[in-house]
């Protein structure tokens, strides 16, 4: 139970401070923030996991970056390649 707890509060204190950090950059929006912080929320479940062998990762890896990109060019399109506040729909 205590390695639950270590995990959860360290994935909370982690969570709020890259939500903070995000909200304070320069261009900072509240989307970027909450996105970062469920991100950290995601990769921590993740790696708190049964064991995995390297090459089960690398195709993990590999996906992620796969879809990532066909994300990151199907927003790209919509918006026109517009950035930050200026890409969000009203």
């Amino acid at each position: 139970m205590r390695a639950v707890s270590l995990v959860s509060l360290l994935m909370l204190a982690g969570a709020l401070w890259l939500f903070t950090w995000e909200r304070k950059a320069e261009g900072g929006t509240l989307v970027t923030a909450r996105t970062t912080a469920i991100n950290v929320i995601v990769l921590v479940k993740l790696f708190h996991t049964a064991p995995i062998q390297v090459e089960s990762w690398i195709r993990i890896i590999a996906v992620a970056a796969a879809v990532f990109a066909a994300v990151e060019i199907e927003k790209w399109i919509r918006f026109g390649g517009r950035r930050g506040e200026q890409a969000i729909p009203e």
